[in-house]
């Protein structure tokens, strides 16, 4: 691990960045159960369902007030596992995922809670920097502190958020009147910070509020999955890596609920449900930079496949091709090998794993046959 140390010089009164070059052992962690790390943060929760974090808290992906970080030049940050105070009294956490410079946490009970850059809608919170006033929505759009995000069902169309602020006194703006080219229907321009809202409200009066069972974070958007299998995401959504469009493969539509009433990229600051997956269950997802990979468990023909979508430009989707896909697609590569049983799936920044058991070398087609679908 490149970690970086800080040190305090004495004799100026500087605090110094150093790099290790070696793996070294993490001090003050012990029997940790899940770890994840950002562009420039870690998080870890032990045993005890104690969360940890340090690295780079710029914006705000540590989690710690203001009085828990080292400031050195413009680098604000903590240089040893702190426990995030903020969670200490919360139900067991889970699970950990981190993209960028946002953090979010799943507890035992299905509840989450989230930190850090909310500029894209990553939060899912109910806001982006769009939401704010121009030129200042990337500061206010920090959350420093972990906020509890709510998710609401499929079919849900309502939601609202609260402020402690009286809202007449600084003016609530509908987003047509900024002249945007973003089409955000649901955001709100507040001239607010994100501290200084309460949590989302959703009208759930005749629908369950989804038990999350899973999170997993990408570079500036987040993927849930509930306990019936179902996928939501949220956050920037310029590559497709919500899976929100429209483009449905035909030859599959009778797998598609097609009900998405956004038809463009952009992004989505509540997390939604991905309706091409509603006949179908996801086992398991992965997140790259800007794409995404899901283990998908299709009841209808009675198997198990691998499906990709967002961001292609190195092929990272597996698809045989470099375009960018917005609509979920299967990898048709491994339609030959039906004996073998997916295992994981995995995505670096630009590149992606999948892992079989049973994994034959033998089978009909071949690189040219794949390009040709």
């Amino acid at each position: 691990m490149d970690n970086i140390s800080i040190k305090n010089n004495n004799s100026n009164n500087k605090n110094i960045l150093e790099y290790s070059y070696i793996p070294k052992q993490i001090p003050n962690l012990k029997n940790v159960k899940y770890v994840s790390s950002g562009s420039f943060h870690n998080i870890a929760v032990d045993s005890r369902h104690k969360i940890f974090s340090w690295g780079s808290g710029e914006g705000g992906q540590l989690g710690h007030s203001e009085e828990f970080m080292i400031h050195n030049s413009d680098l604000a940050c903590v240089s040893a596992p702190t426990v995030i105070q903020a969670l200490e009294k919360e139900n067991k956490l889970a699970k950990v995922s981190s993209g960028e410079a946002h953090s979010i946490t799943l507890t035992s009970n299905g509840e989450l809670y989230g930190w850090g850059f909310s500029s894209s809608g990553q939060l899912g919170l109910g806001f982006c920097a769009d939401s704010f006033e121009p030129g200042s929505g990337v500061l206010n759009s920090k959350v420093s502190l972990p906020r509890k995000i709510h998710l609401r069902s499929s079919n849900n169309k309502q939601a609202k958020l609260k402020s402690n602020i009286n809202v007449n006194n600084i003016g609530v703006k509908n987003l047509k009147n900024r002249g945007s080219q973003n089409s955000k229907a649901e955001n709100l321009y507040q001239s607010i910070k994100a501290e200084e809202l309460d949590t989302v409200e959703t009208n759930n009066d005749d629908e369950s509020v989804p038990y999350i069972v899973d999170v997993v974070c990408g570079k500036t958007f987040s993927m849930f999955i509930d306990k019936d299998g179902k996928l939501y995401g949220c956050g920037n959504n310029d590559y497709g890596q919500l899976g929100t469009c429209l483009e449905i493969d035909t030859s599959r539509s009778h797998l598609f609920n097609p009900k998405d009433d956004y038809n463009n990229c952009s992004d989505i600051v509540f997390p939604r449900a991905i309706e091409c997956f509603s006949k179908m269950k996801v086992k398991k997802i992965a997140c790259g930079d800007n794409h995404c990979l899901a283990v998908i468990e299709d009841s209808i023909n009675q198997v198990t496949s691998v499906w990709s979508w967002g961001m292609n430009k190195y092929g990272q989707l597996g698809q045989g091709n470099n375009l960018e896909t917005q609509t979920p697609k299967p990898i048709s590569y491994f339609y030959d090998y039906n004996n073998c049983r997916i295992v994981d799936v995995a995505c670096g920044a630009y590149f992606s794993l999948c892992l079989f058991s049973n994994f034959s070398q033998s089978r009909t087609n071949n690189v040219n046959d794949i390009m040709e679908h």
